[in-house]
């Protein structure tokens, strides 16, 4: 059995008589192992990945924050001169953050909970990645051990169970220990379970949010000695000395919920505190009261064991004895702040203000620099028992928000990276909404969008108007930025619509082919992780909604009250239906989602809009799957607007009144034809929902078009233009067109 020991470190040991002392002190909770059982007993130190799964399909059902709460779990439960290293992963591989050691976990805790899920599940490239970091950061004398957290639905790279644990086995050969953890309801055991097998780790199912810490523990019980639970650190005030705060806890009355005590180790925790007296110079006074309560392991259920002790400052008149502040206090204190800071940051990247995040970074470097001189080797962070730390941990955090320096500097360059010496037409650095809004101030009253089946015109005031409603009412539904939101449409206004409110909310509107059904639909939706449809209940012939419900059949039982739960499509939340309201109640309706959002403030969206950097993503299009499955391609805000923006510089004398045949599923209908409107004063028609020669030839004779993009032009010409004495295919145009 361990013993268990608790000191106080005051920042210093005096403080002024007659006035209001604002006071700080560091306690240390020590835990050491007995002796005459110590070295049978000692654990070496772990060299820890953690492969953590953020695909699309750990949206749902909480998955992800059920992940991530394990591995804070775990960076809490790490004794200090334990490595860690983050791999997080979608359909790519994202190195989080490597070699930190377990004592900055502070600084992780932010890093951790800005993870946000991504797109299809590339499970064997994130163990692969974790594998790769044993062999990049190699330490002597330590465990290797790989935690894999994932529901286990692979679908890029090796897929199935007996690919993966050929895998794993081989890691397991090199002395890897790989425990996996199954996340939610629906998670493929069989595929988890394989994991840990071939691993020679154990396997544990992270079912809710209660059971985290418990078999995070638990998992950990083969390499830490817990020697105290339940472990609780209360702090009072003692003659007319207050306790303001402690770090990292909220509620200073139930003091620091500590969790399990493990031998050998060391926790440190700091605290605030007011002290004042009126007495004799030198007079000694007790502050601080302070109790260490804890269960032994083997009784979590008994009369709590408690440690206690006393702080006593010398209340002087002299103000120099109080000039020195103990560099243990000093260095704990400026981690807490800087871990503070980092919160900040990450929320001024978020919602784009780089320098402003560049200035906190840099004053976050500079306090660091001020005491990374107080650090030694062992690391005054949180100083282990017998061991020593391979270097400084100030060190380290300094190198750790550096890269985090360099990277936001970069990112805020990347404008001006741009920039080459082959045309003088400058790029535009916009989103596309902003630009369509631009353009619609200016023309309000000019009509942008003809729709001849429909048999609906837009002025740009009136598409704004239904473009603004629709983005409140999907921000109401809960739509978050980098959110997919699928559109099998085919050429309709709400396809036009939704491409720029999916740009205003930062959304990825990931454009399907109408005549996809069935698996392909599945396919499409699942590749990149889909919050969010929009469908039409037919396309000619084509059923879509009956379709679509024999892939969901927990449609008819849904409510939009809440979130939609499927089984063959688990990111899918919302289903949005144009036309007439359907009895189905699981759908929302395209109408009624318009007219709620008229109703709706859009100060919010607002905000939300400006808040959306150029660069990020605002499309998905996938290839034909002629030659395999299709293939998905992201454009950004940025790339989209400036091929429009640029083909306009170029055939904007053409492009006045433009006729739009082919399908708005492809770029190049959409950056050739429908988002012009985006940079000019145009008109766009669309003859049809589908490609019709017909219908083409006679909205350009009735619209007077100027151009039109066709990928069958020759057709056309044979058709129409080769046999003018058809009387059923005689059209003209007082405009000259051009294809």
């Amino acid at each position: 059995m361990a013993s268990i020991n608790i000191r106080c470190i005051p920042d210093n040991s005096y403080a002024i008589i007659g006035v209001v002392n604002n006071k700080r002190a560091r306690f240390e909770i020590e835990t050491k192992k007995n002796e005459e059982n110590a070295e049978a007993t000692k654990r070496n130190p772990i060299n820890l990945v953690l492969v953590l799964d953020r695909s699309g399909s750990m949206a749902s059902n909480n998955k992800l924050e059920f992940a991530k709460k394990a591995v804070i779990s775990v960076l809490d439960l790490l004794h200090d001169d334990d490595v860690v290293h983050l791999v997080a992963y979608d359909d790519s591989v994202w190195n989080v953050f490597e070699n930190a050691c377990a004592s900055t976990r502070q600084v992780l805790y932010s890093v951790v909970n800005g993870i946000k899920t991504g797109g299809s599940t590339f499970l064997s490239g994130g163990i692969e990645a974790g594998a790769k970091l044993f062999e990049k950061y190699v330490h002597p004398g330590y465990s290797k051990r790989m935690f894999v957290l994932s529901d286990g639905l692979a679908n890029v790279g090796l897929q199935t169970k007996d690919e993966i644990m050929k895998a794993v086995t081989k890691y397991n050969e090199n002395g890897i220990i790989i425990d996996s953890f199954g996340v939610g309801e629906d998670f493929d055991e069989a595929m988890m379970k394989g994991i840990a097998e071939a691993g020679r780790g154990q396997f544990f199912f992270l079912e809710s949010a209660e059971v985290i810490v418990t078999l995070i523990t638990k998992a950990l019980q083969s390499v830490f000695d817990v020697c105290g639970t339940k472990a609780q650190l209360i702090i009072r005030g003692r003659n007319d000395a207050i306790v303001t705060k402690i770090w990292g806890h909220e509620n200073i009355a139930l003091g620091a919920n500590l969790g399990d005590l493990h031998a050998d180790n060391l926790r440190a925790i700091l605290c605030d505190f007011t002290a004042s007296a009126t007495v004799p110079d030198g007079t000694e006074v007790e502050v601080l009261d302070y109790q260490l309560k804890y269960n032994r392991p083997d009784d979590v259920e008994g009369e709590p064991l408690i440690v206690s002790g006393q702080l006593s400052l010398t209340f002087v008149n002299d103000e120099s004895f109080i000039q020195e502040i103990h560099p243990k206090v000093k260095i704990l204190h400026t981690v807490q702040v800087a871990g503070e800071m980092d919160d900040r940051i990450a929320q001024l990247i978020d919602s784009n203000k780089r320098d402003d995040a560049i200035a906190l970074i840099t004053e976050q470097i500079n306090l660091l620099r001020q005491v990374e001189h107080l650090d030694d080797e062992r690391g005054m962070i949180a100083i282990t028992t017998k061991r020593f730390i391979t270097r400084p941990q100030i060190t380290w955090i300094i190198f750790q928000f550096k890269k985090r320096y360099n990277s936001t500097t970069s990112s805020t360059k990347l404008t001006s990276s741009y920039f080459h010496h082959v045309s003088s037409l400058p790029f535009v650095y916009k989103t596309l909404s902003q630009s369509f809004d631009e353009t619609a101030a200016k023309y309000p009253d000019h009509e942008c969008y003809i729709f001849k089946s429909e048999q609906k015109r837009y002025t740009f005031k009136s598409l704004k108007y239904e473009v603004d409603s629709l983005a409140a009412s999907l921000m109401e539904l809960g739509f978050e930025k980098g959110d997919r939101f699928a559109v099998w449409l085919a050429n309709t206004s709400e396809n036009v619509a939704v491409a720029f409110a999916a740009s205003k909310l930062g959304l990825i509107k990931v454009n399907i082919n109408p005549a996809y059904v069935g698996r392909e639909l599945e396919y499409c939706i699942n590749k990149v992780g889909c919050k969010g449809l929009l469908l039409s209940p037919t396309v000619k012939i084509i059923e879509s909604l009956s379709i679509f419900r024999r892939l969901v059949p927990e449609l008819d039982q849904h409510s939009i009250s809440r979130e939609l739960s499927s089984k063959l499509l688990p990111t899918l939340k919302h289903v949005i239906l144009t036309g007439k309201q359907s009895s189905i109640s699981g759908l929302h309706s395209y109408n009624n989602l318009i007219e709620q959002g008229k109703k709706l403030s859009h100060t919010e969206l607002n905000e939300r809009q400006a808040s959306i950097n150029p660069d990020s993503p605002v499309a998905i299009y996938y290839t034909s799957g002629t030659t395999g499955q299709p293939k998905a391609a992201t454009l950004t805000n940025f790339g989209i607007l400036n091929l429009v923006h640029a083909q306009w510089e170029h055939l904007g004398p053409y492009f006045t009144r433009l006729c739009v045949p082919i399908p708005f599923f492809h770029i190049f209908a959409e950056v050739v034809g429908v988002l012009n409107t985006a940079v000019a004063k145009c008109q766009i028609i669309v003859p049809a929902i589908l490609p019709d020669t017909v219908s083409t030839m006679k909205a350009i004779h009735e619209e007077k078009c100027t151009a039109f993009p066709s990928r069958s032009a020759t057709l056309i010409s044979k058709r129409c233009i080769h046999r003018p004495r058809d009387p059923k295919r005689r059209f003209g145009s007082s405009s000259p067109a051009h294809t």
